[in-house]
């Protein structure tokens, strides 16, 4: 999927389907492990923040997201996370993308090791942001 950043320049975005094949093994990994954290992303107030404190920055990829944060983590590769709130129909949702020109040198495994490190992260990032608030269990896990 090619999106435009806010640089205007045009980014390729694949997922670890594209990366592996249609049976992703690592992405079912990704899937299972976001089930329990993805209602903790909702206490993120502001993106800003959150980029700034994984090391990277708030992107806009036009896909009727609620935030987009893209982070360098490996020379040529980045990887995105693009989260949308519930809503009345939906629950919410983490998108983990990739791009860069040496995507595809990457194992599968290294590349989902990497955005659930990210992810928990994230966790403790609300679970420092939000003192005093009765957070789900698995903020104090991370």
């Amino acid at each position: 999927m090619a999106r435009k950043s806010q640089n205007n320049h045009y980014k390729i975005l694949v997922g670890l389907p594209e990366v592996e094949g249609a049976v992703s093994f690592h992405q079912r990994q990704i899937d299972k492990a976001l089930k329990p954290r993805l209602k903790v992303l909702e206490y993120v107030a502001e993106a800003t923040k959150l980029a700034e404190y994984l090391g990277g920055r708030v992107e806009s990829l036009g896909l009727r997201e609620d935030w987009t944060i893209a982070k360098p983590i490996f020379p040529d590769i980045e990887i995105f996370f693009v989260f949308n709130r519930a809503n009345g129909q939906n629950p919410p949702s983490l998108k983990v993308l990739y791009s860069g020109n040496k995507v595809n040198t990457m194992k599968g495994d290294d590349l989902a090791r990497v955005a659930l490190v990210c992810i928990n992260h994230m966790l403790r990032f609300v679970r420092d942001t939000n003192p005093g608030k009765h957070l789900p269990d698995i903020c104090y896990k991370v």
